[in-house]
């Protein structure tokens, strides 16, 4: 982290968030120390710890400001007023941000902090907001009526489009599994996989 002049009086605790966020979308959640903030924002070792006691609630505020950045790709589904828009953007915004932002999502889904999403926490509230939308979505672009179906349905798209960010980021997809088979091509058929619950073409 380079060392910054540019906090002085403002509001440290979102200065903090929004410089670790920095520091995992570069460089990895293992690379974020309070301590190494506390130099870069020019502030004392302490002062970190008067917002966050542990590194851990930090990194919890940092997957919370994941969530609420992976909401905003679903505004333009949410504000379309194409008829013939697809299910399939829904699988799509989800696959992009794993992608546009790797390390990110594998503090937001890959480690310990998704067990801490309880209800009644900022980041157990921002993970139910971005279902939400995401259940809105797919009850309206499948015509779901049914609580219990739709349910499941969100449990089969979380499930397959997860599993496929995770194969990705884990370099898990060998050559001889999609030698041959062009990118989206693969993303196609997960999609496919992902919405097929409700018997309903893409």
């Amino acid at each position: 982290m380079k060392k910054t002049d540019t906090y002085h009086h403002g509001n440290l605790r979102q200065a903090l968030i929004d410089t670790a966020l920095e520091v995992v979308l570069q460089q990895g959640q293992e690379a974020l120390s309070l301590r190494e903030l506390a130099t870069t924002l020019n502030v004392s070792r302490g002062a970190p710890y008067r917002h966050f006691p542990d590194r851990n609630s930090l990194l919890a505020a940092v997957a919370t400001e994941g969530f609420v950045m992976m909401g905003t790709l679903l505004e333009p589904l949410e504000n379309s007023s194409d008829s013939s828009l697809s299910i399939s953007g829904v699988g799509q915004a989800f696959l992009e941000f794993a992608e546009g932002y790797p390390l990110l999502f594998q503090l937001m889904f890959d480690t310990h902090l998704m067990a801490q999403a309880v209800p009644g926490s900022e980041l157990g509230e921002a993970v139910e907001a971005v279902y939400s939308r995401v259940s809105v979505l797919v009850k309206t672009l499948l015509g779901i009526d049914d609580e219990g179906q739709l349910k499941q349905q969100m449990v089969a798209m979380w499930s397959t489009l997860y599993g496929y960010a995770h194969l990705r980021h884990a370099d898990m997809l060998k050559p001889y599994m999609v030698a041959g088979v062009g990118k989206e091509e693969v993303e196609r058929a997960v999609l496919e996989t992902a919405f097929s619950f409700s018997g309903r073409a893409l």
